[in-house]
């Protein structure tokens, strides 16, 4: 198990550092409403003040994660242009950062868009530091992933047991892959019985959001 935590600022860094977090992951957005939402700034402000976080972070050998939101669809601009997502990742892989987590925050891309970005994004980085994450608002994301899959090679998914907060459920994911023949490597019954026990804490159900 590794803990990541989500660090906006060199406060926040501090935090991680004190708590001994396994690795840090620091946000941008692909529009600039968006990144004025999520981090109070423009996104040339915001790569300033993560420049020295990521710097600091990489002298305490902390792996640091880039997490880019809305980069196919925002909740303010509509459609994106994955132009604009591959420059927020281009911008933080020069500064050092060696993971990317790509959102589709509004759920709504379709496999098509998944596709231009990423091969726009495989001229900037390898397929083996990107991971999507993918809400499943409209009921796409499998598809997405497996786009992502057998497309690009792309093996990295965030995903939660019963689908809680909206990402693709964990059990829905492995459930397609391993139709296609893949082994994840995950306890199916653990992982059902993961989903079931989020439903008694929660109080509420859980599961794959059906398409709106």
């Amino acid at each position: 198990v590794l803990y990541s935590a989500v660090v906006p600022s060199p406060v926040g860094l501090d935090l991680a550092l004190a708590v001994k977090a396994d690795k840090i992951c620091v946000l941008a957005s692909a529009t600039e409403n968006s990144n004025q939402r999520d981090c109070k700034a423009s996104i040339k402000d915001t790569m300033s003040l993560l420049r020295p976080v990521v710097a600091r972070a990489r002298a305490a050998r902390l792996p640091v994660r880039g997490c880019v939101t809305a980069a196919f669809w925002c909740p303010y601009e509509g459609q994106v242009r994955p132009e604009r997502a591959a420059e927020v990742v281009k911008m933080l892989s020069g500064m050092g950062v060696s993971e990317f987590s790509i959102g589709d925050t509004v759920g709504k891309a379709s496999p098509d868009e998944v596709r231009k970005l990423l091969f726009l994004l495989l001229k900037v980085v390898t397929k083996e530091s990107l991971s999507l994450h993918l809400h499943n608002t409209f009921g796409r994301a499998v598809a997405n992933a497996i786009v992502a899959w057998k497309t690009f090679g792309i093996a990295g998914f965030d995903v939660s047991a019963g689908g809680a907060g909206g990402n693709v459920a964990t059990e829905n994911l492995f459930s397609a892959f391993k139709a296609a023949g893949t082994d994840v490597g995950i306890d199916e019954a653990k992982l059902k019985a993961a989903a079931a026990g989020l439903f008694v804490h929660l109080g509420r159900p859980v599961g794959a959001r059906p398409a709106k």
